[in-house]
C-alpha cells in the first residue's frame, strides 16, 4: 500500500524576474548552512550518546542514532570485519595484519596469531582464500569470522564515545570509520541524564487515501488520522481499541487496565496535506505535554 512521492528540489539561490536575487531566501540558506556547521563542529568536539546502531543496505555500514549536545543525529559509521588467523608458519602477505596475544577458545595453542582488519566487502570477496587457508595444514584455525559487526562496534565504542582528536571535520553524512571513535566511560561522560520524549508513527498512502497513526506513550494516546476524500467513516475509536487489544494478546502483552488505559482518537480529513497538518499539531501537543511533566 505504501507509495512514495518524490519531491522536486532545486539547488542554488532562486532568482526573481530580471535577475534580482531573492536575498531573503539566500539568508535562509545561510542560516541552514550555519545550522549544519554547528552540528558538524559538535560532532568532533563533544561526546556522542549512542541510542541505536541500525544496519544499512550497504555491507559494513551502519547508521548510528546519537545525541550530541541535546540534538539527535543520524550518522553513517563504517564497521570493518575483524578476525584472527592462527598460523604455525610465518604469516603470508595475502592478509596483512598485526600479531597479537589473545587466549583462544577451547584451550587451543596460540602460534602466530594475526589480527586482520578489512572492509566487509573485501571480506566477503575473499571467502575462497579463507577456505583455502583453513585447508592449509600450517593454519591451526581462523577465529571470529562470524561475529556480528554490530557486536564488535558495541565492544569498541560502547554507549558513549568521542571522535579522535586527529580526525578531520566533515559533513554529517560523510560518515566516520569505527577506528576514529573511542569509547568513553559513563563516569567521564554521562549517558542519557535527561528523559527522552519519543513516539511511534506509522503511515500508508494509496491512490488518494491514507492513514496516519501516532502512538504517544507520554500522554497515553493513540491518534489516527484517516484521509478519505469520500468521507466514509469506516474506523472508530472503539474499533481501534479492539484491534489494539487483540494485537496485545497476539504478542502475549498485557494490555493497559481501564483506569490506566490509552485514549484512542480518530479524525477524518479529505487530503493528505490536511492530515500532515493535523498530525503536526498532535505532535506539538505531545511535546508540550512531555515538557510539562519535567
Amino acid at each position: 500500500m505504501d507509495n512514495s512521492k518524490a519531491s522536486n528540489q532545486t539547488n542554488g539561490v532562486p532568482e526573481l524576474p530580471g535577475g534580482v536575487i531573492n536575498h531573503k531566501q539566500a539568508q535562509g540558506r545561510t542560516g541552514v548552512n550555519s545550522y549544519f556547521r554547528r552540528h558538524e563542529l559538535a560532532l568532533t568536539h563533544s561526546y556522542w550518546q549512542i541510542i541505536q546502531l541500525a544496519p544499512s543496505s550497504q555491507h559494513g555500514q551502519f547508521f548510528a542514532w546519537v545525541i550530541v549536545e541535546g540534538v539527535m543525529l543520524k550518522i553513517p559509521i563504517t564497521v570493518p570485519r575483524v578476525f584472527y588467523l592462527n598460523s604455525k608458519a610465518p604469516i603470508t602477505e595475502e592478509f596483512p595484519g598485526r600479531r597479537v596475544n589473545k587466549t583462544l577458545p577451547h584451550g587451543h595453542h596460540s602460534y602466530n596469531l594475526i589480527e586482520i582488519i578489512i572492509d566487509e566487502d573485501q571480506f566477503r570477496g575473499e571467502s575462497r582464500k579463507l577456505a583455502a587457508h583453513l585447508a592449509d595444514p600450517e593454519v591451526e584455525g581462523i577465529y571470529e569470522t562470524k561475529v556480528p559487526l554490530e557486536f564488535n562496534a558495541v565492544l569498541q565504542i560502547g554507549c558513549v564515545c568521542k571522535v579522535d582528536k586527529t580526525a578531520k571535520k566533515r559533513n554529517i553524512q560523510d560518515g566516520w570509520s569505527l577506528s576514529e571513535l573511542h569509547m568513553k566511560t559513563t563516569t567521564e561522560c554521562p549517558y542519557l541524564e535527561q528523559s527522552i520524549s519519543f513516539f511511534y508513527l506509522y503511515h500508508s498512502i494509496s491512490e488518494g487515501r491514507a492513514i496516519y497513526v501516532g502512538y504517544f506513550p507520554a500522554s497515553r494516546t493513540i491518534s489516527v488520522v484517516v484521509v478519505n476524500p469520500f468521507q466514509n467513516k469506516e474506523l472508530s475509536p472503539s474499533i481501534i481499541e479492539k484491534q489494539f487489544r487483540e494485537a496485545c494478546e497476539a504478542l502475549s502483552i498485557e494490555p493497559p487496565q481501564p483506569r490506566n488505559g490509552i485514549s484512542f482518537k480518530v479524525d477524518y480529513v479529505g487530503y493528505v496535506k490536511d492530515a500532515e497538518k493535523f498530525l503536526q499539531r498532535t505532535i506539538n501537543d505531545h511535546r508540550f505535554c512531555f515538557m510539562s511533566m519535567l
